[in-house]
């Protein structure tokens, strides 16, 4: 019990100095690598975790799909290839 008072005490004092236990904190993921198709994204830590705090889990790369440009590829793609047949 002595230990547990003396542990929430020393805890106490701690925060009242600001080094109180901070979890990790990601920030944004960037916008895609690449502007159509396969890309990746990426993300950094805005807040490291201090004092026993929470560490950052998880990826900070991921894969990103970018699909609203396919359209207007396969339309280049189409318009080239009938362009080829009248040359």
């Amino acid at each position: 019990m002595k230990e547990d008072l003396l542990s929430a005490t020393c805890l106490l004092l701690l925060c009242l100095h600001n080094v109180c236990a901070v979890d990790c904190i990601w920030g944004s993921w960037s916008s895609c690598s690449v502007e159509c198709g396969n890309g990746t994204r990426t993300r950094k830590i805005s807040q490291a975790a201090t004092m026993s705090g929470q560490m950052c889990t998880g990826p900070s790369t991921e894969i990103c799909i970018v699909t609203s440009c396919m359209i207007t590829v396969m339309v280049e793609v189409t318009l080239v290839a009938l362009c080829a047949m009248f040359m």
